[in-house]
């Protein structure tokens, strides 16, 4: 086995573990089915194209270097998922939205769920 085996070894095994955003792909095409899959996935592609976008014309950097900017997109961030924990919580006191159940019937996942996650 030679040097170039064992440096790629420890890249492969990283990479072999799914995350968060093909977690969240595989849950809503599980539950939505194949259209449920597709257009979660269409929105982590776009959530991704977003960020390298934002990359390339140095809008990360801008938002590093000030802190105000920082700051901003912080606050925007933490509103919106205070703004998620309450849907969740206004659905879980009203009953709607119940997890699917092993051998039990499959929520239909929406278009706009499965972008919002």
């Amino acid at each position: 086995m030679g040097s170039a085996d064992r440096l790629h070894r420890p890249v492969d095994r990283r990479h072999l573990h799914a995350g968060p955003d093909t977690a969240l792909t595989m849950r809503n095409a599980f539950s939505g089915g194949r259209r449920g899959g597709i257009w979660t996935a269409a929105g982590v592609a776009t959530g991704q194209a977003i960020w390298t976008v934002a990359t390339g014309l140095g809008i990360a950097g801008l938002i590093h270097a000030s802190e105000p900017a920082f700051l901003a997109m912080k606050f925007a961030g933490a509103a919106y998922l205070v703004y998620l924990g309450l849907q969740s919580l206004r659905a879980a006191w009203r009953g709607g939205d119940r997890p699917a159940v092993a051998g039990g019937p499959l929520l239909r996942v929406t278009p706009g769920r499965s972008l919002r996650g």
